[in-house]
């Protein structure tokens, strides 16, 4: 093993075993190369991963239809993909998709069994794979959509040092790095309602959050917080008793999201080379998990710029209000007046 010019860590035949966060930073601000090993499109061939995963596109028949970018682009699923060496893309499928998507199943409880039944660190490796690929997708995309306008690229404005854990995690297959059991963040699984569309995706960039639904399931994870966000929420969402709606889970993905901004000591992560040459991704969590006041309107305007799109594309009366009652902490969708669970 050695350290390169840009202190990553390398394998016998140059391979980057673990990228440094300046040499991180560096990958992600160029499209020319791969985002999981690092290799240049000159040097090998590529082809295109999809950022949603196909076998997810192909379960919901996603291929011809269109999602809606941060900027409000819209754009095919089936074409909304990143540029991936032909290895990698392989060993991303052989190493985490292939095993991700069998434990999804069309029934609730037994997707739930599934999850149980494996090791918690494959879903939490899914998870930021999916994240790391949404923000590295923006770098193609402008802020302004409008090509008539001068505009930055969204990429430009993420913090991509505070990405670098994610990735790492991401690119475990790759790496042959072990996630040690104190490093998955808060996860919540859900039994959601039938409803039209049975596909979600989204992300809370600052906090590093992430929710998915697929089909019956809906999951929400922060991470980046060693599980710490999970007992300043739990009580809270401990109430929800029955299946949610889409737009509960983007409540609740914005909850999360928000505790994970109220934690003042917050763990450290990195990767650690033993004796035998393993790479190991290690946590230091904090020795209490202090956290800030909470901010009714700052919570709000977070619910409502989560849960704003949805509105506006429901047959809801009057979105515009609802969203501004939300920014104002006036409305929920979670729980009535009296503390129960809204089920209709």
């Amino acid at each position: 093993m050695a350290i390169n010019p840009e202190g990553s860590l390398t394998g016998p035949t140059g391979e980057i075993r673990h990228f440094s966060r300046r040499a991180f930073v560096a990958l992600a601000s160029d499209t020319s190369r791969c985002f999981i090993c690092g290799i240049s499109a000159a040097g090998c061939q590529f082809n295109d991963e999809h950022v949603i995963p196909d076998w997810l596109l192909r379960r919901f028949c996603l291929h011809s239809r269109r999602i809606t970018l941060p900027n409000g682009h819209q754009l095919m699923y089936g074409r909304y993909t990143l540029r991936c060496c032909k290895s990698c893309n392989s060993l991303l499928g052989r190493n985490i998709e292939t095993p991700i998507s069998q434990l999804f199943v069309e029934d609730f409880h037994a997707t739930v069994e599934n999850l149980r039944a494996n090791s918690p660190t494959l879903l939490y490796q899914w998870l930021c794979l999916l994240f790391i690929k949404l923000h590295l997708k923006d770098r193609e995309m402008r802020v302004d959509p409008d090509t008539r306008n001068e505009s930055v690229q969204i990429s430009e404005i993420y913090d991509w040092e505070g990405l670098h854990h994610i990735h790492s995690v991401a690119r475990a297959a790759h790496s042959g790095a072990k996630i040690d059991d104190s490093v998955p963040g808060t996860t919540f699984v859900f039994e959601m309602k039938p409803e039209l569309e049975e596909f979600d995706l989204g992300s809370q960039s600052d906090y590093s959050t992430i929710l998915v639904r697929i089909g019956s399931v809906g999951i929400v994870s922060v991470l980046n917080d060693c599980g710490f966000v999970g007992p300043m929420v739990g009580e809270y969402l401990s109430h929800i008793s029955g299946p949610m709606s889409a737009i509960q889970l983007r409540e609740v993905a914005a909850r999360l999201a928000y505790g994970n901004k109220l934690l003042t000591n917050r763990p450290a992560f990195w990767s650690e080379l033993e004796r035998e040459g393993i790479l190991t991704i290690q946590s230091r969590l904090p020795a209490s998990g202090e956290r800030g006041e909470v901010d009714k309107a700052e919570l709000g305007h977070l619910i409502a710029f989560t849960c704003g799109p949805l509105l506006m594309r429901s047959s809801t009366t009057e979105p515009e209000e609802k969203i501004l009652q939300l920014q104002r902490g006036e409305i929920q969708f979670l729980y009535r007046d009296d503390g129960s669970f809204i089920q209709d």
